[in-house]
């Protein structure tokens, strides 16, 4: 991928982060679908840009909070009309959770992202996994229940010949 077409990616990818309203259920599956029709595409980019998408899709797929919290109403009854919101007890409590917030998206002007690099999402989501995997701890495993799980595979592949692929 050239880096003009990573740049309209980008630019996609980061469009589709503030425009999800037209969503439908069948973009859930467009991971594997995506897989199938890209197979150049490798786990170090690729799946990390469709997990933030999906990511989109299920913060909008929750519906909307029809709560006292999620309406704002204790906002609206302190700021009263032709006032704005953003001073407002409800905002400071409920800004960074309010919305999907992309964690590979850069919404830094252009300057500062070149200053900063010019790292683009594919770099960005390369970053992101490698760091996932770093951190990644496996849940705890009673060792009576690994040892079963072993040797349950271990018999299995005795059962057939080995294959090569």
């Amino acid at each position: 991928m050239g880096r003009g077409q990573r740049r309209r990616a980008q630019h996609a990818l980061e469009s589709l982060a503030g425009e999800v309203g037209h969503a439908k259920i069948e973009f859930l599956n467009v991971g594997e679908a995506s897989k199938r029709s890209k197979p150049g595409i490798g786990y170090p980019r690729f799946p990390q840009t469709e997990f933030d998408q999906a990511g989109m899709m299920h913060t909008l797929l929750a519906g909307v909070d029809l709560s006292e919290n999620g309406q704002a109403m204790d906002a609206i009854r302190e700021v009263g009309p032709g006032r704005h919101f953003l001073g407002c007890a409800h905002t400071q409590a409920n800004f960074e959770t309010a919305f999907y917030r992309s964690p590979l998206a850069d919404n830094n002007s252009v300057e500062q992202w070149e200053a900063e690099g010019a790292k683009d999402m594919i770099v960005r989501a390369n970053a992101l996994w490698k760091k996932q995997l770093a951190e990644y701890e496996p849940p705890p495993l009673d060792p009576a229940v690994d040892e079963a799980l072993v040797d349950y595979m271990n018999r299995r592949k005795a059962s057939f010949p080995d294959s090569k692929y």
